[in-house]
């Protein structure tokens, strides 16, 4: 039985995870964050600490800061799928050169040391997502294990952010 002062908090919690979540292994790596200046030719290349999963994996944590950055260059990007919010910006991921970018832009760019999953069907790109949410910031390829997973830590950042303000009540 919950205490009738916390019945309010019910509707965050009435919906359990999904029991396909579980852990994911990270490897400490770094990256290249290249953008270009504004009003410039210049390019700057900034080396960036990151989180990678194994090589069968889709996926990549990076700093905040960084998922800000590549937001405010994907303005005009339109998110894709059900949890379509300010939360998560589409990007392309480039198997050859092994770099995340806006779809309609080149720059920034943001190189990881090795390839997600391969080529699929021949493509040489894939779609992926930027979660912009937490500590960390996740890029997954789109409809994959990985993409669940980060999804399901999108339902509960979004479920105890719900509760977190129904407590300062």
């Amino acid at each position: 039985m919950i205490a009738r002062h916390l019945w309010p908090l019910r509707r965050c919690l009435a919906k359990p995870a999904s029991p396909n979540a579980s852990s994911r292994p990270f490897h400490h790596v770094s990256g290249d964050f290249v953008t270009k200046e504004p009003g410039n030719t210049r390019i700057v290349t900034r080396i960036i600490p990151m989180l990678i999963g194994n090589p069968e994996e889709a996926y990549v944590m990076v700093p905040a800061a960084i998922g800000q950055a590549m937001q405010a260059a994907s303005i005009n990007e339109k998110p894709r799928g059900q949890y379509s919010t300010i939360d998560r910006i589409p990007l392309i991921f480039h198997h050859r050169t092994r770099h995340f970018a806006p779809a309609e832009s080149l720059y920034p760019r943001l190189i990881v040391p090795q390839d997600l999953r391969g080529t699929v069907d021949g493509n040489t790109t894939s779609q992926e997502t930027l979660w912009l949410f937490g500590k960390t910031h996740s890029i997954t390829l789109d409809e994959t294990a990985d993409a669940e997973f980060v999804l399901e830590s999108y339902k509960s950042h979004l479920q105890l952010n719900c509760v977190s303000e129904n407590l300062k009540d």
